[in-house]
């Protein structure tokens, strides 16, 4: 009689997360494991994959609701581990995730996300504040790019909240105005609070970096207003509100009220964050620099 899982053979397999919707709350996933399972839907629905348990770390007890959520994973996602039950495979065990680089989206098929939300954008699956290098500004994150929880609060104000994707002028939006990835998309607010974070802190690194090449030295409201307003219009309005760098810091601010249309009229919600974000620059305006102009 076998007794111990070396006995019975110490198998490791790969696979993608297919449901993460666990009925009993444990925080397992059904995974669909490359060379066991069928790719072939009609024959293995995902709703017949077995239920993977997910290790949680030495720091985390595992018992009466102390330690980490072992939650942290999403249809989509890429895992390996190995089986409880060794050769018999029928019990697998999620040991961790493998970021990878996508080449494209979930058509909804097998060894991908059914629902087609994940992955949420191509290229690399690395959070963007975790690679080193920020992709929206090219520049180095050791120079620690500021936001701060202020402005992201006010944005998300602005730009009100919606969990269906809907066109928004020039886009499909969604959430708290971030890109959707397709016009059917639904998220939840704790979705659409991390999309936002995300674009917003690219266009914080775009107002840094713009402050440093222009010579304005802005402090840390006068970036937040900034921030909001090229969140808002796109990275290129930075360049026009300061006439690349030849407008005064008040100038700058008299400009931003200009930025008032959408569809060729001017709205009042438009209007009124103009002079919200105008105050806010204005606020971290010092008087001796309100007139600075970089030479």
């Amino acid at each position: 009689m076998k007794r111990t899982l070396a006995d019975n053979g110490f198998v490791w397999w790969v696979g993608v997360v297919e449901n993460r919707h666990d009925p009993a709350r444990l925080g397992r996933c059904q995974v669909r494991i490359f060379g066991y399972h069928s790719e072939d839907t009609s024959q293995l629905p995902t709703d017949d994959l077995p239920w993977a348990m997910v290790m949680t770390p030495a720091t985390s007890a595992g018992i009466s609701g102390i330690g980490s959520t072992p939650t942290g994973l999403v249809e989509g996602s890429w895992v390996i581990g190995f089986f409880l039950d060794g050769n018999n495979a029928q019990e697998p065990l999620i040991m961790g995730s493998l970021p990878g680089f996508n080449d494209g989206f979930s058509t909804g098929g097998a060894f991908q996300d059914p629902n087609g939300v994940y992955p949420r954008d191509t290229g690399n699956d690395v959070h963007s504040r975790g690679r080193g290098v920020d992709p929206y500004a090219g520049q180095d994150l050791s120079a620690d790019v500021n936001l701060s929880a202020d402005i992201i609060d006010i944005v998300a104000s602005f730009e009100g909240w919606n969990p269906k994707a809907f066109w928004d002028y020039a886009q499909w939006s969604i959430g708290y105005g971030t890109k959707a990835r397709s016009k059917t998309e639904v998220i939840t607010k704790a979705e659409g609070r991390a999309r936002l974070e995300e674009e917003m802190a690219g266009f914080a690194a775009t107002v840094n970096s713009k402050s440093s090449s222009f010579g304005y030295d802005w402090t840390q409201k006068q970036k937040d207003a900034l921030t909001s307003f090229t969140y808002n219009l796109g990275s290129g309005a930075l360049n026009t509100v300061t006439d690349n760098g030849k407008r005064s810091n008040r100038e700058i601010s008299q400009a931003m009220l200009l930025y008032n249309k959408a569809g060729g009229k001017v709205l009042q919600g438009l209007a009124k964050r103009r002079q919200a974000e105008q105050r806010i620059f204005l606020a971290g305006t010092p008087d001796e620099k309100i007139d600075f102009r970089p030479t």
